[in-house]
């Protein structure tokens, strides 16, 4: 059985090229782009990044592929929060090698340069909702890790091109310590099932 882990990060959008902490956008409201023709909503904007890399796409300079499809059926919401719920496929190519049975090293077929070997991740994006008190600008991004493999890096790396690219809006996210999160998430029941 593979050892399954998670990487919890907390993240924000802002205005592109804006400086420091102007120009962040509260999570709930709608977001005007364009040059405040257009807006949307975070969540479709997150809907419409996986609805883009939903067929996957190889990366020849780093030599993976991705794809990212949303999964609305398993999605959550509550009175205090909306978690979205993505699946993400990725893998590595580029160098041949033996599959081989661990137990008895029979050798089970010879990968070429150009067969990827995808694994499957999960990735939620969880948006607090505005309470009376607090207008929310930062969500939480949670990854899926499966043993030293992980999509975090190549996630964050193509949302934040796509945002940029369609919405002239840049994605920040940062690691939140494993120690803080179990702290304040589970042990304290902040987030529920």
């Amino acid at each position: 059985m593979n050892n399954l882990s998670i990487t919890a990060c907390s993240f924000y959008i802002k205005k592109q090229n804006s400086k420091g902490v102007n120009k962040i956008y509260n999570l709930n409201s709608e977001i005007e782009y364009s040059d405040n023709i257009l807006s949307t909503t975070v969540k479709d904007m997150f809907i419409s990044f996986s609805n883009n890399c939903s067929v996957s796409k190889k990366d020849n300079i780093k030599q993976k592929t991705f794809s990212c499809k949303h999964l609305s059926n398993q999605d959550i919401i509550t009175d205090t929060f909306e978690c979205l719920s993505f699946e993400i496929q990725s893998g590595y190519y580029g160098s041949a090698s033996t599959i081989v049975d661990a137990d008895t090293r029979e050798e089970k077929y010879i990968m070429t340069p150009n067969d990827v070997a995808e694994k499957r991740f999960y990735m939620f994006v969880v948006i607090p909702k505005d309470n009376v008190k607090v207008k929310v600008d930062k969500g939480m991004m949670i990854f899926q890790n499966i043993g030293v493999f992980g999509v975090k890096t190549i996630t964050y790396e193509r949302i934040s091109h796509y945002f940029a690219e369609q919405y002239g809006i840049t994605l920040k996210c940062l690691t939140i310590s494993p120690e803080l999160f179990i702290r304040k998430i589970l042990v304290k029941e902040n987030l529920k099932k």
